[in-house]
């Protein structure tokens, strides 16, 4: 299974965007990807948790996280 780490999608993120996001912008976004991954039955809300917990996302779930994310 191909993973990516929380800081690697964060640093594409940032690329993309052309400026870095705070510690606070970046958990607030989470938070938000958390309750749209539950509202469109994607994942748990402690799916998303546990994934962010641990450091990485699989390669699915950091997809739809930058597909959320705008990128």
């Amino acid at each position: 299974m191909q993973q990516y780490t929380i800081n690697q999608i964060r640093s594409e993120l940032e690329q993309k965007r052309g400026e870095k996001f705070t510690d606070d912008g970046f958990k607030l976004l989470l938070a938000g990807f958390r309750l749209k991954a539950q509202r469109d039955r994607l994942y748990s809300r402690m799916a998303v948790y546990k994934a962010v917990q641990r450091g990485w996302m699989s390669a699915q779930m950091a997809h739809f996280f930058k597909k959320y994310a705008g990128c």
